[in-house]
């Protein structure tokens, strides 16, 4: 028969395909093409990024009246008649600064989680410095321009100090801050940045907290994080932009 030891001419050593030594040597070929490849394109990547981020657009539409639904309205109506008075709430074209215009994009969802942050502010157990403290501790997290460019004023308007807010902004060893916030406010700091870091809170850490603020204001410090860490996502997703001539809290790498 025709047994299966036959030459057949298609073995490693045969002259009809390529030697190891040239195979190897097209696949580094091939490789070092790919490796230049994806090199140009993280360059220009880093470009585009960077011209963006000294751009003054961010990256949605701005929703000006004109081009709101009634939906998006009664949002729009609802953030400029609250927020208004707090902070300004409004480009000059009409449209919302920081995350509401995102809210806005999406008015069923945005609608629902404005409110929450309205009541994260003003329906809160927590003091407004301990508020703060908790929101700069996840505008640091998240190295959200826009969060900390807004709310280091009103931190300082809460009443935390200079060295405080830095030490926070650096995201310093707790033991730097210890002495430059009130017990409460170190405690709500400690657990934010606990479980930002390790997902988890530790038994000790939590009853530290509770021990100042009751479950109730546990609860309050875990709500008002979990908030603003979803609006720290959508400013740095749609790269939301700083007013005209401010200056960015945080070095863009």
């Amino acid at each position: 028969g025709s047994g299966s030891g036959s030459g057949s001419g298609s073995g490693p050593g045969s002259g009809s395909g390529l030697a190891l030594g040239e195979g190897l040597d097209l696949g580094f070929a091939c490789a070092r093409a790919m490796a230049s490849r994806c090199g140009g394109l993280r360059r220009r990547l880093a470009s585009v990024r960077s011209v963006r981020s000294l751009s003054a657009a961010s990256r949605l539409t701005p929703l000006t009246p004109e081009r709101q639904d009634a939906e998006q309205r009664e949002l729009y109506d609802r953030v400029v008649t609250s927020r208004g008075k707090l902070v300004t709430a409004t480009h000059p074209d009409g449209s919302l600064v920081g995350p509401w215009n995102a809210m806005a994009t999406s008015p069923v969802i945005g609608g629902h989680l404005e409110r929450t942050g309205d009541a994260c502010r003003n329906q809160s157990s927590l003091t407004p410095d301990v508020q703060e403290v908790v929101i700069l501790a996840v505008g640091a997290h998240w190295r959200s321009q826009f969060e900390w460019y807004t709310h280091e004023r009103l931190a300082l308007k809460a009443g935390l100090s200079p060295e405080a807010i830095a030490h926070i902004k650096a995201v310093s060893d707790l033991t730097e801050v210890l002495q430059l916030l009130d017990p409460t406010a170190y405690a709500a700091l400690a657990f934010t940045r606990e479980l930002q870091e390790t997902a988890r809170v530790s038994d000790a850490t939590y009853a530290a907290l509770v021990d100042l603020v009751g479950e109730r204001g546990a609860v309050d410090v875990v709500f008002t994080a979990g908030y603003y860490d979803a609006v720290c996502r959508m400013l740095n997703a749609f790269e939301v932009a700083l007013p005209p001539g401010a200056e960015p809290p945080f070095p863009e790498s």
